[in-house]
């Protein structure tokens, strides 16, 4: 195919090998008549051409016309599905059936592995677990045999933190403890936090005048192999009594005092009266 005399195509670049840079005159060299086009390549565009002025204005004419011209939203479900190639109606029911077969069988065979695990539970258990029936013992005693009568009324007096040299390590919880009011020895507040892995700290606040104390031989208490039954009760005190009950190791001292433990409220602090041991690990 052979230019027409007088137009302005030529070649895609005029940077090509071989090639002259069209200037809109078929009369420069190589620009005759008679010069083939590389075949396949569109014609090209001179800037001095009057072809390659008016182009410009034709683009925008064209993109004002196709913005004009925009379709409006597609809300045919099966032109939809066509678009974005979405499966038939048969095969989205096939995949929900799926999806709900998998959530329910899911939770289904992880409460059956936790029952079978339940029924072997007590294998882990050995001659070192606090059991339940370690409160059991027939000389334990008990919190009727402790009473107190229940005097204190109206709201427990401001923490003193300065009533002992720990109280401002602890004055958050101490606080936070005294505002729920007493809960021992019918004017002591029990306050507890967590110190550690399975261990508490303990404190005593008194209600009357907010006296911080803390008890020598139970400021803390570990709970290591410890029977699921007896976790929730490793700390037991009523407000009408001055008995305390601690299950588990008092002050860490698990190799001379683990077990479950007695205690008696004395006014400024506690005194151990009974303990049921159970034994440590040998070193």
């Amino acid at each position: 195919m052979t230019p027409n005399p007088g137009s302005a195509s030529t070649s895609l670049s005029g940077n090509l090998p071989g090639r002259e840079r069209a200037t809109g005159n078929d009369n420069v060299a190589g620009a005759g008549p008679d010069r083939k086009q590389r075949k396949g390549l569109p014609p090209a565009y001179s800037l001095r051409s009057p072809a390659k002025r008016s182009i410009m204005p034709a683009m925008l004419q064209h993109i004002e016309k196709g913005v004009r011209g925009c379709r409006p939203p597609v809300t045919d479900p099966r032109r939809i599905r066509q678009a974005f190639s979405m499966p038939s109606e048969g095969a989205m029911y096939r995949f929900i059936m799926v999806l709900l077969l998998f959530f329910f069988l899911t939770p289904m065979s992880l409460l059956a592995e936790s029952e079978d695990e339940g029924e072997n539970i007590d294998d882990l258990w050995n001659e070192y677990t606090i059991m339940p029936g370690d409160f059991d013992h027939p000389d334990a005693p008990r919190f009727e045999q402790f009473k107190v009568p229940l005097k204190f009324t109206g709201k427990p007096a401001p923490v003193n933190l300065d009533s002992h040299p720990d109280a401002k390590n602890w004055q958050t919880m101490l606080r936070a403890a005294n505002e729920k009011g007493p809960n021992f020895a019918d004017h002591i507040t029990v306050a507890t936090w967590g110190c550690g892995m399975a261990c508490t700290g303990i404190a005593f606040i008194d209600a009357r005048d907010g006296r911080v104390y803390f008890a020598d031989n139970l400021t803390t208490n570990v709970t290591v192999n410890v029977h699921n039954d007896v976790m929730d009760n490793t700390l037991i005190f009523h407000r009408d009594s001055n008995l305390l009950i601690a299950a588990g190791c008092p002050n860490e001292e698990c190799t001379t005092r683990r077990g479950v433990n007695y205690f008696i409220w004395t006014g400024t602090g506690l005194k151990e009266i009974f303990r049921v041991p159970r034994g440590w690990y040998p070193e």
